[in-house]
């Protein structure tokens, strides 16, 4: 499978849906991508990783 920053939207929905991938998991690799990147390329004025993750645990319960 590829890196989750490789994957379209739809790709990463599919993989979700089909239980390859958990909200969780994708929130997670795009905090650890935004960690990394951001830091030079500063396309974020915040990031809230705590409220990203509650979000993706509610989506995963459902």
């Amino acid at each position: 499978m590829k890196p989750v920053h490789h994957q379209s939207a739809c790709e990463l929905l599919q993989a979700q849906e089909a239980g390859e991938l958990s909200a969780v998991r994708i929130t997670e690799a795009c905090l650890d991508r935004i960690g990394k990147l951001d830091g030079s390329v500063h396309a974020f004025i915040s990031v809230r990783p705590e409220r990203a993750l509650e979000q993706a645990k509610s989506i995963d319960e459902r």
